[in-house]
């Protein structure tokens, strides 16, 4: 394989870029989570769900979906109004909307085309995490759909 990007793989880079760049979070992974109890915060986990392909003509392009999930990580202390779960909760999910429609198109390609065509929002959870000794930990689940265009023959190009 050579050093090229899929389109897939330049939106999930463009995603934990938004995150970083913004201040939302003061580090990101491309991955599932897993280690709530050692990581910094607040902490972005971004991943994607299975792409859905929406139109399967036989056209050299094709519209794909691909869902994306968003765990932010924070502490919170329930014993400070400001700082409870849900209070902080809600700045960090405005936080990850506000990066997220900054640039629905996430990003250019090469050759100045959009990687996306949109980005669509979905549903939003906040939540605790259990089992963390001596931390009050938070999640901000948000999940997204991205639409964009691939070559049917070859998913690196538009």
């Amino acid at each position: 394989m050579g050093d090229e990007t899929t389109i897939r793989q330049r939106l999930m880079d463009d995603i934990v870029q938004t995150l970083l760049s913004s201040g939302v979070v003061v580090a990101a992974a491309d991955s599932e989570p897993w280690d709530y109890s050692n990581t910094p915060v607040p902490y972005a986990w971004v991943y994607e769900g299975d792409e859905q392909i929406n139109n399967n003509s036989f056209v050299q392009h094709i519209t794909c979906t691909v869902p994306v999930m968003i765990q932010v990580i924070f502490n919170f202390e329930s014993a400070i109004p400001e700082r409870r779960l849900h209070p902080l909760g809600r700045k960090y999910l405005a936080k990850v909307e506000q990066a997220m429609m900054k640039d629905y198109e996430r990003g250019t390609n090469e050759s100045g085309q959009a990687n996306a065509f949109f980005t669509l929002e979905g549903s939003n959870q906040i939540a605790e995490v259990e089992g963390v000794e001596g931390r009050e930990i938070g999640v901000v689940m948000s999940r997204w759909q991205v639409r964009y265009f691939r070559n049917r023959f070859n998913p690196y190009r538009q």
